[in-house]
């Protein structure tokens, strides 16, 4: 995902400027300026403050379809599970959901604004 590219389009479709949402989370107008061009990198966190700015969950920011979650959660249990025709192991079954898991803490740990994930 273009990151800086779906700031701007966010931005624009809330008829929000980088001067407010600079404001409202605390930062120079030029610092928003920067991440939307692409200058500056953007952390998760200040993807969080643009959210609540936007009133827009992290899930939206990044487009996500609340019914991947379950889906990926249900393709991981699934025994016959294949990757690139041939059946996983439950030896990177077991990676693969400790990676998930381990994704969905840090996520709750950096967004703690009780949405589900």
């Amino acid at each position: 995902m273009d990151i800086p590219a779906r700031i701007r389009e966010l931005s624009k479709s809330h008829g929000i400027s980088y001067s407010e949402i600079a404001r409202r989370i605390g930062v120079n107008s030029s610092y928003v300026s920067a991440m939307a061009n692409g200058e500056k990198p953007v952390s998760t966190k200040r993807v969080s403050d643009i959210c609540k700015v936007l009133n827009i969950t992290v899930e939206q920011f990044y487009c996500i379809n609340p019914l991947v979650k379950s889906d990926l959660l249900e393709v991981l249990e699934n025994p016959d599970l294949e990757y690139g025709g041939e059946k996983v192991g439950d030896g990177l079954r077991v990676l693969l959901q400790s990676t998930c898991a381990a994704l969905i803490d840090a996520y709750r740990n950096t967004h703690r604004s009780g949405s589900p994930l």
